[in-house]
């Protein structure tokens, strides 16, 4: 598992982050495997809800994922 800094850090590696952006942590319990042609809803408390179209990337996994998150 990655600790929150850990997250902010392989996110920025592979895109740049702005002011305001999202970075989802979690599942509740029960969610199952998210595939392409499933819409994803999020919803922020006093701030809003988030609808996304999950889509296939045309590149695939990126090599960042390859590494084995360091335990802390």
């Amino acid at each position: 598992m990655l600790d929150i800094p850990g997250m902010i850090e392989m996110a920025s590696s592979i895109m740049t982050l702005y002011p305001g952006d999202i970075i989802a942590t979690g599942t509740p319990a029960g969610v199952g495997p998210i595939r392409p042609g499933d819409t994803v809803k999020i919803t922020f408390e006093r701030i809003g809800t988030m609808t996304l179209d999950v889509v296939q990337g045309e590149t695939g996994k990126h090599s960042i994922f390859a590494i084995p998150p360091v335990s802390q």
